[in-house]
């Protein structure tokens, strides 16, 4: 039994416990990196950021410089100094990186080794990042040359990684259909797509202000077959304007990817004048998303977020679609309930990606710094929308633990994480796992889609008993083979797997039966402080059968004897 519930059974029976702490209570000192999660493939100059927890015991309070390096160079890569809380607990940390060259790079995530550690082997963990410089095929969609199209389309011409073709609804034809777009020149406009084939072959739609009315019915179904037809799951960008969209999107095929809801969103006046601007600020989901890491640190990028000039127009959406991803806000826009309006909100539609902007004036981040964030802030969310299209072909997901072995009572935490993020459920809650345990019943666990991505689903197996493990996903069913992974849980190891005086629970103790807690130093006060002793029934002793002991018939016999013979001797006989 636990010391708590002996003290309970003492506290019944009116026995104060009076406790001598012998050894010292400090835990050992240690610092753990685990749970290392980062992207396999990614684009170049993209932002890559490398999720971890940090267990620190025995450091309270301590400031530890986590540094990102090459395993086959000195250099530090990306670095951060974070503060531990020393409570053994988990702890997150992140650092990001920008890769500035192609390649497949091994990397290691280290913890800077503190004085008195007990184990320095468990501060580093590695991975293996594969960086593209492919480039990203870009379609941008417009109904008239707005000054959010014509700054988007300038900016990503100049970038080498991008590919893009514009459509301009309001050009005239001698221009879309000219010698320029003949030649293929990127500054050249060209007709949309009328085949199914030649609008699959981009990675990313961006769809502005356009007027659906001037798309035919099967430009449209194919718009929304580009987004969630599986095997395909492509991206798209919806742009609210002051002309045609969202509103025009109503009764179309578009309508359904939409992350917010038509009915609830209005648009200013067309002539009412905007005098009062806004700022754009990240949400919790949004400061942790790649598209919005406009610095080199969460905290560098919060800032630029706050610095940046205000917006004036917008559409106000109150109202969003189950599983729309919110992830920028406008703090002086409020709805009827006083919750900031969404302004950057993202949804998983089928096998793809809908990034919808309430705004079309995110060119006003140009004010006296040119293109810097502007170009960051588009150029990483194409990159980010596009990432699934570097997914290795090979194992569609993998299936994970913490670790490989456990010690009973602790909490054994998997995941789930798809290759290509098109080919997880589009339910939050619809991947379960199976877990088989030899000579015992099996358990299912459910796994949660984690906030860090689409593709990664997270679940916790509450203390399991010691044994063998062998875990699988059970739903959904993928191609290629069922994921898989086996695990231990050992007997605790005894006296040794905790070294430190448990002071805490020792005074618990005493404290619920009103004894005394002494250290050692202090223990020459127990005699004195002992109180008045009185017997105290503790349990009741078994009793003894006695009726079948041959001393007891001996006695039985003699007893009859003494009595016939005083009857004798008394003349009764």
């Amino acid at each position: 039994p636990a010391l708590a519930d002996a003290a309970l059974h003492a506290r019944r029976r009116g026995v104060p416990l009076f406790a001598v702490g012998i050894g010292n209570d400090r835990p050992a000192r240690d610092l753990k990196l685990t749970d290392l999660l980062v992207e396999d493939v990614v684009f170049l100059k993209d932002v890559v950021s490398f999720d971890a927890k940090l267990i620190a015991s025995g450091f309270q309070n301590r400031k530890v410089r986590l540094t990102l390096r090459r395993e086959d160079a000195p250099g530090i890569l990306a670095q951060a100094v974070v503060t531990v809380k020393g409570q053994a607990r988990p702890q997150p940390v992140r650092l990001t990186w920008r890769p500035e060259e192609p390649g497949q790079f091994q990397l290691v995530l280290e913890a800077e080794a503190l004085p008195g550690e007990v184990d320095v082997e468990n501060n580093r963990q590695t991975c293996t990042v594969e960086v593209s410089d492919r480039q990203i095929q870009v379609l941008l969609v417009y109904g008239y040359p707005s000054y959010e199209f014509r700054y988007l389309w300038n900016l990503l011409t100049r970038d080498s990684t991008i590919d893009v073709h514009a459509v301009l609804q309001e050009a005239d034809p001698e221009v879309v259909l000219g010698p320029a777009a003949a030649t293929g020149d990127k500054q050249a406009l060209w007709p949309f797509p009328v085949r199914r084939d030649e609008l699959f072959q981009y990675d990313v739609i961006i769809l502005g202000d356009v007027d659906p009315a001037l798309l035919s019915p099967a430009m449209m179904q194919d718009l929304a077959d580009f987004v969630d037809k599986p095997g395909k799951g492509g991206a798209l960008v919806l742009l609210a304007g002051p002309r045609f969209m969202p509103m025009a999107c109503r009764g179309t095929p578009l309508e359904r990817l939409l992350p917010v809801e038509l009915d609830s969103l209005r648009a200013p006046a067309p002539n009412e004048p905007l005098a009062d601007g806004f700022s754009v600020e990240p949400t919790a989901l949004g400061a942790v998303s790649p598209p919005l890491q406009l610095g080199d640190t969460p905290s560098e990028s919060l800032t630029i977020w706050r610095q940046l000039p205000p917006l004036y127009w917008m559409v106000e959406a109150p109202k969003l679609k189950p599983g729309a991803r919110v992830l920028a806000v406008a703090p002086e826009r409020l709805d009827a309930e006083g919750n900031p309006l969404p302004v950057i909100v993202m949804q998983y539609v089928g096998a793809g990606k809908v990034l919808f902007h309430a705004t079309d004036e995110t060119y006003r981040w140009r004010f006296r710094v040119g293109d810097v964030f502007l170009a960051r802030y588009w150029v990483q969310a194409i990159r980010y929308l596009s990432r699934s299209k570097l997914a290795e072909r090979g194992q569609a997901a993998v299936l994970s633990t913490d670790r490989r072995a456990y010690t009973a009572g602790q909490s054994v935490r998997l995941r789930l994480r798809f290759a290509d993020d098109r080919a997880a459920p589009a339910d939050d809650h619809g991947v379960t796992v199976v877990v088989e345990h030899e000579g015992h019943r099996t358990r299912r666990v459910e796994l949660a889609r984690s906030a860090l991505g689409r593709g990664i689903f997270e679940g916790v197996l509450t203390s399991p008993p010691p044994g063998d493990y062998h875990a699988w996903v059970a739903v959904p069913a993928l191609e290629g083979g069922t994921p898989s992974v086996d695990f231990s849980v050992l007997a605790p190891p005894g006296e040794f797997e905790r070294v430190e005086m448990d002071a805490a629970a020792l005074r618990r103790a005493v404290e619920t039966t009103k004894g005394r807690f002494y250290t050692l130093a202090h223990a020459h006060r127990l005699l004195k402080d002992l109180p008045q002793g009185h017997q105290v029934p503790v349990e009741s002793l078994p009793p003894l059968p006695l009726w079948n002991r041959w001393p007891l018939l001996a006695v039985f016999l003699l007893l009859l004897a003494a009595e016939w013979i005083l009857r004798k001797v008394v003349g009764m006989v």
